[in-house]
C-alpha cells in the first residue's frame, strides 16, 4: 500500500512542481475553499504567517471560504446563503486554492466517478470567477492504534483520488500543491494528526512549510523548520493577528444567524428596529466588520514587514 502511495505521490510531484512556481501577484487575494482540512489551514494561522513573513512587499490578503463537513458534490447551505463563487465575487478573490479529497475518497473505489464529474462541476463554477485555481492534495491519513481507527488503511484509495485531481488539474493547465508528493520528499519529524486526519499544530507547522516552499519561497521554508522559529514572538504576535483577523472575516461571511440577516427569518420583529420596523438593524450591524479587517490587515502588513527585518538577529 505505501509503494502504491509512493508510486502515485511521485507522479504528482513531477506534475507539481513543473514550470514556474504559482507565484502570489502584489496585493494578491487569497481564497480558500474546500473542506475540514481547508478550514483547519485557515483557522490555524500558520500559513498565513508564513505567506506573510515570504512577501511583506506583496501584501497578499487571504479569505476562508471552506466550510466544514463540505465535500466536492455537497455543499449544503441555510435558505439564501450565497454559493461559493458569489463569495469569490464579493471576497475580490484573484487565486483560489481548492481542497477536496479527505473525506471523498473514503468512498472508496466506487466514488471515483461521482468525484470526478463533481469536481469538474465545481472547477467550472469556480473558474467562471477565478480563472487562476490552484489544486490541493492533501496529506496522507496517519496509522492510529486500537481503539482509534486505522484511516492510514485508507491511504491507497486516496492516492487513486489524488490522480483523479491530477489529471482534471493537467486538462484544465491548472496548478497542483500535491501534500501526497511533499509527504515523500520530506516526512514530518513529529505526529502529523491528532485522530489520523485532523493536523496537529506539528502538522499545520510541516504543511505551511510545504505549501510556501511549492510556491518559491524555499528559504522562508527552510528558516521555518529550524527549532524555535515558531515561539519567536515577533511570529507569535504576527500568527496571533492573523488568528484574529481570520476570526473577524468568518464572524462577517458566516454569521451566527444566518436565518434573520438574509434567511427565512427577515420578517421576524426580532430582526427589525424596534423603534421603526421597517428598519432591518442586522445587516447595518454586520456592515461594521469590514472595517475592522481592513484595520487588522494594517496591523498584520506592520507586523509581518517588523519580523522580515529583523530575520538576521534571530539567526
Amino acid at each position: 500500500m505505501m509503494l502504491l502511495l509512493g508510486c502515485l505521490a511521485g507522479f504528482g510531484h513531477s506534475f507539481a512542481t513543473r514550470g514556474d512556481a504559482f507565484e502570489l501577484r502584489s496585493r494578491e487575494r487569497v481564497a480558500i475553499t474546500g473542506g475540514s482540512l481547508m478550514v483547519a489551514i485557515e483557522r490555524s494561522g500558520a500559513l498565513e504567517t508564513l505567506a506573510q513573513l515570504a512577501w511583506p512587499d506583496l501584501k497578499p490578503r487571504f479569505r476562508g471560504l471552506a466550510w466544514e463537513g463540505d465535500t466536492v458534490d455537497r455543499q449544503p447551505r441555510d435558505v439564501n446563503f450565497p454559493r461559493t463563487a458569489d463569495w469569490l465575487k464579493r471576497s475580490g478573490a484573484t487565486m483560489v486554492f481548492v481542497g477536496f479529497g479527505h473525506a471523498e475518497c473514503l468512498a472508496g473505489e466506487q466514488g471515483l466517478e461521482l468525484f470526478r464529474a463533481a469536481y469538474r462541476a465545481y472547477l467550472d463554477e469556480i473558474q467562471s470567477v477565478v480563472p487562476r485555481v490552484v489544486m490541493v492534495i492533501p496529506p496522507p491519513f496517519e496509522r492510529r492504534e486500537a481503539p482509534m481507527p486505522d484511516l492510514g488503511a485508507r491511504n491507497a484509495d486516496l492516492g487513486r483520488y489524488a490522480m483523479v485531481i491530477r489529471e482534471l488539474a493537467s486538462a484544465r493547465g491548472l496548478r497542483v500543491l500535491d501534500f501526497l508528493a511533499a509527504f515523500e520528499r520530506e516526512r514530518p519529524r513529529e505526529s502529523w494528526t491528532t485522530d489520523g486526519r485532523e493536523l496537529s499544530e506539528a502538522g499545520h507547522r510541516w504543511l505551511a512549510r510545504q505549501w510556501i516552499r511549492e510556491m518559491g519561497a524555499v528559504e522562508w521554508a527552510e528558516r521555518a523548520a529550524a527549532v524555535g522559529f515558531w515561539d519567536r514572538d515577533d511570529v507569535r504576535r504576527l500568527r496571533a493577528a492573523i488568528v484574529e483577523k481570520n476570526q473577524l472575516w468568518f464572524r462577517y461571511w458566516r454569521p451566527t444567524n444566518w436565518a434573520f440577516l438574509h434567511g427565512d427569518r427577515v420578517e421576524q420583529p426580532s430582526s427589525r428596529d424596534h423603534r421603526d420596523p421597517k428598519v432591518r438593524w442586522f445587516p447595518a450591524e454586520m456592515e461594521q466588520y469590514p472595517p475592522l479587517i481592513a484595520e487588522a490587515e494594517v496591523r498584520i502588513e506592520s507586523l509581518a514587514a517588523q519580523a522580515a527585518a529583523s530575520r538576521g538577529t534571530h539567526e
